[in-house]
């Protein structure tokens, strides 16, 4: 059973009410083609963990809070590659916050020192 999913079913269809009293409704985005799958992991430097893979082949992401979440890092626009060089962005409030999840390359330990896997 993958948690995230569901959460995400048991929340559709929720009213969100913000601190100036307007509803918004919790919806769900489509999921991930094959092709935007592949893309995604084209562009990161580890593999997608299967509990993330079954997430995205559920939903990309949902409406409702911040806007939109999207966890496949179409939103773009965060930008500071020299701290953060593999980063997926999952969503923006419009005032220039971004929040980010940060992917690191695995590295292992050969005699000699490290190597990028």
């Amino acid at each position: 059973m993958n948690t995230a999913i569901e959460l995400l079913k048991q929340t559709q269809g929720t009213i969100f009410v913000n601190e100036d009293g307007d509803e918004t409704p919790f919806e769900l985005l489509p999921p991930l083609t094959n092709e935007e799958l592949r893309n995604l992991e084209a562009r990161i430097p580890c593999p997608i963990p299967e509990d993330v893979r079954e997430l995205l082949l559920f939903a990309r992401g949902f409406e409702g809070v911040l806007d939109r979440i999207d966890f496949s890092g179409v939103i773009g626009g965060f930008g500071f590659e020299v701290a953060f060089p593999y980063t997926v962005d999952i969503a923006a409030d419009g005032f220039g916050n971004f929040w980010i999840v940060g992917l690191i390359q695995k590295l292992r330990c050969r005699r000699k020192g490290w190597q990028e896997k």
